[in-house]
């Protein structure tokens, strides 16, 4: 969760070599995507709604996922 957390906040992940730790950048775009509250702070917080203003029906998609078997 720390590593994840320094890549989101800092575009630098840490390489294990065995003998010694190496700090590396990246560029790594993080996209979160949670149902209820996340571990990872957000540094910008956005809320998806699932149906579409005046939608009674779930979004096509979400219909798919949610009929799909396991």
């Amino acid at each position: 969760m720390q590593a994840l957390g320094t890549l989101m906040a800092s575009q630098i992940v840490d390489y294990d070599f065995g003998a010694y730790s190496l700090p590396m950048p990246v560029d790594a775009p993080v996209t979160v995507l949670s149902v209820g509250a996340s571990l990872l702070k957000p540094s910008v917080d956005l809320e998806l709604p699932i149906n579409a203003p005046g939608d009674s029906w779930p979004l096509p998609a979400a219909v798919l996922v949610l009929n799909t078997a396991l």
